[in-house]
């Protein structure tokens, strides 16, 4: 079997793939294309601080630059961090900005009572 390692390398080159087929279509610029995972540390199972990769929609989404959706610094840790878990940004608020991007008002929810997930103006281009 292959080990994770070689298989997020694969995946880097099957995206870096598409990315270059769709900008060779000439469409990449009016395209959203997403990167992510389930797990923010795949070593320790962890599904909060997940990284999300954003490419294309250069019109709409703030390109070239890192987006930090937690307060403060996350150390390793094998103990689940409740309090620190609940200061990442919902998968909600990012899925909320997506939608925005494309003119859609989504309703995503924050967290488990039910609150709207408001949009990271950080990854507009406008905002």
């Amino acid at each position: 079997g292959k080990s994770a390692l070689e298989m997020c390398d694969w995946y880097a080159w099957k995206f870096k793939r598409l990315l270059e087929g769709l900008e060779q279509k000439g469409i990449l610029d009016d395209t959203l294309v997403v990167w992510a995972t389930d797990m923010g540390d795949s070593q320790l199972h962890f599904n909060w601080n997940v990284p999300w990769l954003f490419a294309g929609a250069t019109n709409t989404i703030n390109a070239g630059k890192f987006v930090s959706l937690r307060e403060g610094q996350q150390e390793r840790s094998w103990e689940f961090d409740q309090v620190g878990a609940r200061k990442c940004q919902s998968h909600g608020r990012v899925l909320n900005t997506i939608a925005s991007m494309f003119g859609y008002d989504a309703q995503f929810r924050d967290d488990e009572a039910g609150n709207d997930a408001a949009i990271i103006n950080e990854m507009l281009r406008n905002g």
